[in-house]
């Protein structure tokens, strides 16, 4: 009596799938047609200048408003540089070389937080004169010991460094003694400033 086996052979787990895998398939690429004709556009569709516009609309219409950018900027700029010794060019020119003290408080302070913040350079006085293009600060140098003369030294090395400063002006460096502070270094100092 012979023995049957009873695994499938390859052959017939192949005729046994085929089918439900031929039937998934179909139903697979159905479903993805319709989302792709039907469901996607309307994900994807968006309303710019009310008119509803695809990602591919969206490319061609951002790509004209570029272009119309460009020649509105060409007609803009053709418009206003033939301006030049007009006298809206001397005051637009004027405008553009005024000092601002806000602007130039800043950066000193920001050379005022390298150094250590108000704790270590104390600014007390700032004075901002437009008309002279001249700047009056006043303060100390503290809580750094002894070496109060050697920061005050890179405080002012940093502000002649700036690109409007022309002069500092000359300095007088000591370091006093106070019993509530401690060693520190009192600057005055005048700071003569570019035309820009």
């Amino acid at each position: 009596m012979h023995q049957v086996s009873s695994q499938p052979t390859p052959k017939e787990v192949l005729s046994r799938i085929a089918m439900p895998l031929f039937l998934f398939s179909v139903t697979l690429l159905c479903l993805l047609l319709v989302s792709w004709v039907v469901v996607l556009p309307r994900l994807t569709t968006v309303e710019v200048g009310g008119v509803m516009r695809d990602a591919r609309e969206l490319k061609e219409y951002a790509e004209g408003l570029r272009s119309r950018i460009s020649e509105l900027q060409e007609k803009r700029n053709a418009q206003v540089i033939p301006l030049q010794g007009t006298l809206f060019r001397v005051l637009a020119d004027d405008k553009g070389g005024v000092l601002s003290p806000t602007r130039r408080y800043q950066e000193i302070q920001e050379i005022i937080r390298r150094h250590g913040g108000q704790s270590v350079v104390s600014l007390t006085t700032y004075t901002f004169d437009p008309d002279s293009r001249e700047i009056w600060l006043q303060g100390d140098v503290r809580n750094v010991g002894t070496s109060s003369m050697t920061v005050l030294a890179a405080f002012i090395e940093d502000l002649r460094s700036l690109p409007w400063v022309v002069d500092t002006g000359s300095v007088r460096f000591e370091r006093l003694d106070d019993p509530e502070i401690g060693p520190h270094s009192p600057f005055r100092l005048h700071l003569t400033l570019s035309g820009t």
